[in-house]
């Protein structure tokens, strides 16, 4: 099921947690989480977590229509760090959603089985399994941000958990 992968990422998820904020505050407004409102009844929640030098980026959206084929939104994250950290240059991406880590359509393409044959519980089972992508982490100018990332999300409902690791541990807030 998808919520095993969401506890199974999470139990990845570091012990320190790190301060974020919402685009357009400043730094003294930070906080360990943070949700904006994309639309009725719909939102993105954030937060982050290190352990050591390993930051870990969970980007949640709930609420809205969840079908397939749902709008995405696109969520850029704004890496702040001191100079000292050293930022690598990309981010391993793991996604739950209708279309990632999620067997559902993989049983309803096999006709809904009420008793799936072990073939289908070994294709289900490998339809549930995250998936690593490879994400650019953007340098940007002098401003006191060290890179910059994008991921999409489905505005239903959608977990995106980023992580890379520094050439220096964080420092705990």
């Amino acid at each position: 099921k998808p919520s095993f992968r969401a506890f199974q990422m999470l139990h990845e998820a570091g012990n320190v947690s790190l301060p974020v904020m919402p685009v357009g505050l400043s730094a003294a407004n930070a906080t360990h989480n943070f949700s904006v409102a994309t639309g009725p009844g719909s939102a993105v929640t954030v937060f982050a977590t290190a352990a050591g030098p390993t930051v870990m980026l969970f980007i949640a959206t709930f609420g809205g229509t969840v079908s397939l084929g749902s709008p995405n939104i696109t969520v850029q994250l704004d890496l702040l760090c001191g100079s000292h950290v050293g930022l690598p240059g990309t981010a391993r991406l793991r996604r739950v959603d209708e279309a990632h880590a999620n067997p559902l359509a993989a049983w309803r393409t096999m006709g809904s089985p009420k008793l799936p044959t072990p073939a289908q519980v070994a294709q289900m089972m490998a339809a549930s399994e995250l998936v690593n992508e490879t994400v650019a982490i953007m340098p940007v100018d002098d401003d006191g941000n060290c890179g910059s990332l994008l991921v999409s999300l489905p505005l239903g409902y959608g977990l995106a958990v980023l992580d890379f690791t520094l050439q220096s541990a964080p420092v705990d807030p």
